[in-house]
């Protein structure tokens, strides 16, 4: 089999998304031309009739002339692009939580199984996001992230093929970014947070003002709680009032009982979380 110069393939469908592919081309003793396609037109080009064989690696789609087997080719990509779209714009959000704690029957919690409500009496470790943290799985900071982004979910249909994509407001076509949605537009404000996976691997949920106004002020929140414990830790001196006066830093507060002067010193405080 005598391989030939590689054939460029470029093609936009109706609905602006593109197929590019540089194909490998060969003619074998009997005179029969291949040349090589991408797993996705397989499917297509078999529904239109065309020779497609997989003799090793690659798909090729063949026949004994070589213009009539580049002509299958681009009219396979035609086929395959002119699919039917539809958008949805949604809200994609994600929450990483790496925190663990002992939760009590009445909901307050404790460091550990030792110091809080024994199992045997309904306490247990609080299921709290996705992490599996124990003592030999450990993180070196307890945090709480998280992620929300306004995104237009692209779905393509191509018989039982579906495919989608999603993409930023703004960031194709003549579409106005976000246009009448207020909240839509801050929450996409926060310049500095930015997806670093792909976006169909988010939880979502259709597109409202009221979720995009709860995104955005649950993320300033967390920019005020930031300050908050910077305002705290960032300075000695600040952290020092803050332990003699025994400031709630998170919403941590002792309980009533614990906290009255008259306490025994010896007594262990209580602590619960105030929602």
């Amino acid at each position: 089999m005598a391989s030939l110069s590689k054939i460029q393939f470029y093609h936009a469908g109706p609905t602006g998304e593109t197929m590019e592919f540089d194909a490998e081309c060969s003619v074998d003793s009997s005179g029969i031309f291949a040349i090589a396609i991408p797993d996705e037109l397989v499917q297509v080009a078999r529904s239109l009739g065309y020779a497609v064989t997989r003799p090793r690696k690659k798909f090729r789609l063949e026949h004994k002339l070589l213009d009539e087997a580049k002509r299958q080719v681009s009219a396979a990509i035609v086929e395959y692009l002119a699919a039917v779209e539809t958008v949805e714009r949604v809200i994609i959000y994600s929450a990483d939580l790496a925190v663990s704690f002992w939760q009590n029957p009445d909901g307050s919690i404790a460091s550990n199984g030792h110091e809080g409500v024994p199992r045997e009496k309904g306490g247990e470790w609080a299921e709290v996001g996705k992490r599996n943290l124990n003592a030999t799985n450990c993180v070196n900071h307890f945090s709480v992230g998280l992620f929300a982004e306004v995104v237009d979910r692209h779905t393509f249909t191509r018989g039982s093929s579906i495919k989608q994509e999603y993409r930023k407001p703004g960031t194709y076509g003549a579409r106005p970014w976000l246009e009448g949605q207020v909240w839509g537009a801050k929450l996409n404000s926060f310049s500095s947070l930015a997806r670093k996976q792909n976006a169909g691997s988010y939880d979502s949920m259709a597109y409202s003002e009221e979720a995009a106004r709860f995104f955005h002020d649950t993320l300033l929140g967390m920019c005020l709680l930031a300050r908050s414990i910077d305002g705290f830790f960032g300075s000695p001196e600040a952290l020092r009032l803050a332990i003699e006066r025994q400031v709630p830093v998170l919403g941590y507060s002792p309980e009533p009982e614990e906290a009255s002067p008259a306490a025994s010193p010896a007594a262990s405080p209580s602590v619960v979380w105030h929602a």
